[in-house]
This record gives C-alpha cells, sequence and structure tokens, in this order.
C-alpha cells in the first residue's frame, strides 16, 4: 500500500477493529478522506468470529483497509517488542510498522501500551476507536445519535469511555446570542 501525498496512514490493532466491527461501519475508513487505514496479518488473524471475518475482508476488497505484510525488519522488531515487553502478536505488529513506516496507530488498550506508543514514536501519534468516529462525525459522515448508539454497543461487548455523548467531545456553542426575541442556534 502507497499512501497518496499528503494521506495519514493509521494503523489499526484489534481493539479498534473489533470495535468498528462490532457496530458494523469499516465504511467509515473508506470514506475519510486524507485517510489511509491499514491491519496487519497479525491483527487480522485476532478476528476470530466468521461474520467480522466476513465483514473485514470485504473491507479488505472494497480498499476500505489495507491488509499489511510485515517486511523481515518490520518482523524482527515486532518480536522484539513482544519479547521485551510483552505485547500481543497484533500489539507488537503495529508498533513496529508504525515505528518503521512513520505511521500513527490506533488501539484502545490502556496500561503500559500508550507509554510505549509515547516512547517510540512520539506524542500524540496513539488514536483510539472515538477518535476515528469524531473524525467522521466532524466530516459529516456520521449524526450524533448513531455514534452515540456506538458507545451502547461498545459497553455491552466491555469497551467503556469516559463520556456518554459525542457531543461531549465537540466544540461547545457560544452563549446564546440574543437579537430581539429570537435566539441564534449555533451549528
Amino acid at each position: 500500500m502507497t499512501p497518496a501525498a499528503g494521506d495519514r496512514v493509521l494503523v489499526l490493532d484489534a481493539s479498534v477493529l473489533i470495535n468498528l466491527l462490532h457496530v458494523r461501519r469499516l465504511d467509515l475508513l473508506g470514506r475519510l478522506q486524507g485517510w489511509r487505514f491499514c491491519v496487519p496479518e497479525e491483527v487480522c488473524r485476532e478476528v476470530l468470529r466468521p461474520e467480522q471475518e466476513k465483514l473485514l475482508a470485504e473491507a479488505i476488497v472494497l480498499t476500505w483497509l489495507f491488509k499489511i505484510t510485515l517486511d523481515p525488519d518490520e518482523m524482527q522488531e515486532a518480536d522484539a517488542l513482544r519479547k521485551r515487553h510483552g505485547l500481543g502478536r497484533g500489539e507488537s505488529a503495529c508498533l513496529a510498522l508504525a515505528a518503521r513506516r512513520g505511521w500513527l496507530i490506533a488501539c484502545d488498550e490502556a496500561g503500559k501500551f500508550p507509554r510505549l506508543v509515547e516512547a517510540s514514536l512520539g506524542a500524540d501519534r496513539l488514536l483510539v476507536s472515538a477518535d476515528i468516529v469524531l473524525l467522521a462525525i466532524r466530516r459529516g459522515l456520521l449524526d450524533l445519535g448513531v455514534a452515540d448508539r456506538f458507545l451502547r454497543a461498545w459497553a455491552d461487548n466491555r469497551y467503556e469511555v469516559a463520556f456518554r455523548s459525542f457531543a461531549e467531545l465537540l466544540p461547545q456553542p457560544p452563549a446564546d446570542e440574543r437579537v430581539g426575541e429570537a435566539v441564534l442556534v449555533w451549528r
């Protein structure tokens, strides 16, 4: 996969990929202009439900998502990360790819993984599932009601976030500006 000039590339870990599969919205990845999303083979192997495997295969065929094979140097780095830090195969593959190719990484894991990403890639190189959904909302690809239903689906599958609505993450409107009796609504 060769990204177009100016495209940002985001490597998805299984946690983010599976969250998008739970809500059946891998199509968002194909609709976010200026972004390319990829997943290493090691992460693909972590998708175990037949229905989700089918959705993933379709997303790859439709080029919403690109399946990546690590080169020998990336494999060696992934093995070293796994041994040194106790990472899973998918996490270590994602981190090796992002580090070697200068890409961003998306993972919902807590604990040491975010610290490893920051140490390896620098600050602001890690995104989570909610960041992708928020980007889709901001681009007009998804409305808040639908996005907020994702939160319930994620919670049903043991992924909780620290907010109750994506509206909490959007810029807040200024105080009502009253002109006569009319109230201007911020949008």
